[in-house]
């Protein structure tokens, strides 16, 4: 049987920082962690990693404490900004028969971008959850509408909590 997985990007403590409407964001991203885990698909966390302000191990690097973790989480580490770039990765999805990917997470116009277009390159159906992704640059606001626009014109489907939802309960 093909799965489903959510796919939520590096939801650390040195990444959230400084991002555009935190607090809600992570409550739209635990509302999905606990959809997928009711209906038992895939949920995989990445933490990308660096040698300085993400080394592996540090605070900075862990995930932040609101976000809900299942037990049956999988966590990755990545050193690049497309997850997809990541060999392991892709072995990771085939391993776990991972046909449909929704996108969310940190920070929009990097890794979740990054990752919605590569994925669908790779051939995955890849879906990005709208208004559950974030950034912490000027104008945060206006490059996420303009990050959604962009991936629905790469005729990426960019939709909404509830649908992915609806969706994920219809298998």
């Amino acid at each position: 049987m093909t799965k489903k997985m959510l796919l939520i990007l590096d939801g650390q403590v040195g990444v959230l920082n400084r991002i555009y409407r935190k607090a809600e964001t992570i409550s739209t991203i635990n509302t999905l962690i606990a959809s997928f885990t009711s209906a038992q698909q895939t949920i995989v966390f990445t933490r990308h990693t660096n040698k300085t302000s993400l080394s592996v191990g540090t605070n900075s690097w862990k995930l932040d404490s609101t976000i809900n973790c299942p037990e049956t989480s999988i966590f990755f580490d990545k050193k690049r900004s497309s997850v997809f770039a990541e060999p392991a990765f892709i072995e990771l999805l085939e391993k776990e028969n991972v046909k449909t990917i929704y996108v969310c997470g940190f920070v929009t116009n990097g890794c979740v971008q990054a990752a919605c277009l590569e994925g669908r390159s790779k051939g995955f159906d890849t879906k990005l959850l709208a208004n559950a992704h974030s950034t912490f640059i000027k104008n945060a606001s206006n490059v996420i509408d303009t990050w959604n626009q962009k991936i629905a014109n790469s005729g990426i489907e960019v939709l909404s909590t509830y649908t992915a939802i609806k969706q994920i309960g219809e298998e």
